[in-house]
C-alpha cells in the first residue's frame, strides 16, 4: 500500500485510542497549545507535539504563535461527522416506542464545537409519556456529556413542520443522519 494513501494516513491519525481522544479534543477547540492538550488528555507533551505535527502535515491544523489553530475544511468536517456518528451509534438506543432516531443540526453537519448541543429527532407513531422522554434525554446527555435536545416527530408533527415551516424542514432533512431504525423523511 502506498504510504501516502488515504488508508495509511487515516490509520496513522487514528492508530490508538489516545490519538482519537486527542483528535476529538482538537476538533472541539478552535485553538490549542501542546501543554493544554497534554493536560486535558493526560498524555505527555512529546506525544501531543508529535501528533499535532501530523495533523499540521495533513492540513488539519496550522501553527498560530506558540499554539495551533484548527483549519475548517471538508476533511475536518468529515472527520468530525464520522466521530459524531460513532459516538451516537454507540450510545443512543432506539426506544421501544420509536421507529427511528437521528441527529441533525451542527452534530449532523459535522460543524459542532465544544459547547454545541446535540439535536436529535425521534420518530414515533404517537407521543410517549413525558417521563419516558425525560429519562431518555437524560440517559443520552449523561452518556455523551453534552446538552441534548430532542425533536419528537409523529406523522402529524412531520406534516405540520413540512407545511408550516418549510425552511426548517429542509434544513432538518439536509443535515439529518439516521442513527437507528428508519428515517422520518419519506413519512
Amino acid at each position: 500500500m502506498d504510504p501516502g494513501s488515504a488508508e495509511v494516513r487515516l490509520s496513522d491519525l487514528c492508530k490508538t485510542p489516545a490519538r482519537v481522544a486527542l483528535l476529538r479534543t482538537v476538533l472541539e477547540h478552535p485553538t490549542m497549545s501542546v501543554s493544554a492538550l497534554a493536560a486535558r488528555n493526560r498524555v505527555t507533551r512529546g506525544m501531543v507535539s508529535r501528533y499535532l505535527s501530523m495533523l499540521e502535515a495533513e492540513g488539519i491544523l496550522v501553527r498560530d504563535g506558540r499554539g495551533y489553530r484548527l483549519v475548517e475544511s471538508p476533511s475536518v468536517v468529515t472527520i468530525r461527522k464520522l466521530l459524531n456518528i460513532l459516538i451516537l451509534t454507540h450510545t443512543v438506543p432506539l426506544p421501544e416506542w420509536a421507529w427511528g432516531i437521528g441527529v441533525y443540526g451542527s452534530w449532523g453537519r459535522g460543524t459542532n464545537k465544544e459547547g454545541s448541543d446535540c439535536d436529535l429527532w425521534v420518530a414515533a407513531q404517537e407521543v410517549p409519556p413525558a417521563d419516558e422522554m425525560g429519562r431518555f434525554r437524560m440517559t443520552i446527555r449523561n452518556a455523551i456529556h453534552t446538552e441534548v435536545h430532542i425533536l419528537l416527530l409523529t406523522p402529524e408533527r412531520i406534516q405540520q413542520i413540512r407545511d408550516k415551516d418549510q425552511p426548517f424542514y429542509e434544513s432538518l432533512v439536509e443535515s439529518t443522519i439516521t442513527i437507528r431504525g428508519e428515517s422520518f423523511v419519506h413519512t
